[in-house]
């Protein structure tokens, strides 16, 4: 049987994969609005997107409908 990386491993990384994106949309809305911190606009994605990093990450790929089920 196959060695299997622990849960606990798997979601730190797949929350590390979820921060880069939410961080790289920041780094590209930021572009347009060089005068909005770069905390408002994370806590903008955080607010749209209530969760965990997992659903920003969602929101920001815009599949959000995926994540909950609707189609």
């Amino acid at each position: 049987m196959a060695n299997k990386t622990p849960l606990e491993e798997r979601i730190i990384q797949i929350r590390k994969e979820c921060d880069e994106i939410i961080d790289r949309h920041v780094a590209e809305i930021k572009k347009d609005c060089d005068s909005i911190p770069v905390g408002v606009l994370r806590q903008d994605i955080e607010i749209r997107a209530r969760g965990c990093p997992c659903a920003q990450a969602m929101h920001v790929m815009g599949k959000t409908a995926e994540l909950y089920g609707a189609e």
